[in-house]
């Protein structure tokens, strides 16, 4: 429900994004299903950067209703994880403060550059305008080095 994005790793296996069914399902390169990852929430945009997978999630607050009309069961803050190449969650960073630096209004798209680099794209004012939850600025563009 709302295939959101998708990345080919190099060995052709498709990942991809299925947002509004909280999960990413892993499929071969000929559509045949192979797997699919559920331990996370609304998930937007994902990018690979060698045996590891950075994946954007979106808010979701406990008792709101989401694209298909179901309940949301859990209020979650927008994040990035990062997980193996089996789903395991190896980090994650986010918060409750959708305006402070590190955290998100809404996760919605990675990119990685050729040194690392991870860009997390959002879609802030929409998402603060459909919560009502207004600050003095949003971001729309962070930019985030890996430190080893």
């Amino acid at each position: 429900m709302l295939p959101h994005s998708l990345l080919v790793h190099p060995d052709g296996r498709i990942f991809v994004c299925d947002r509004e069914n909280n999960r990413i399902q892993i499929f071969s390169p000929t559509g045949q299903f192979l797997s699919a990852w559920t331990n996370l929430m609304r998930p937007a945009g994902i990018a690979l950067q060698a045996d590891r997978v950075y994946v954007g999630e979106l808010y979701s607050e406990q008792g709101g209703v989401d694209l298909v009309g179901r309940t949301m069961p859990e209020t979650r803050w927008s994040q990035v994880t990062v997980r193996d190449l089996i789903g395991q969650v190896l980090a994650r960073w986010g918060g409750p403060d959708p305006f402070a630096p590190g955290s998100f209004a809404s996760a919605h798209e990675l990119c990685l550059d050729r040194h690392g680099a991870l860009y997390v794209g959002e879609v802030a004012e929409t998402t603060l305008g459909r919560t009502g939850r207004y600050g003095p600025w949003a971001h729309s563009l962070q930019k985030f080095i890996r430190l080893h």
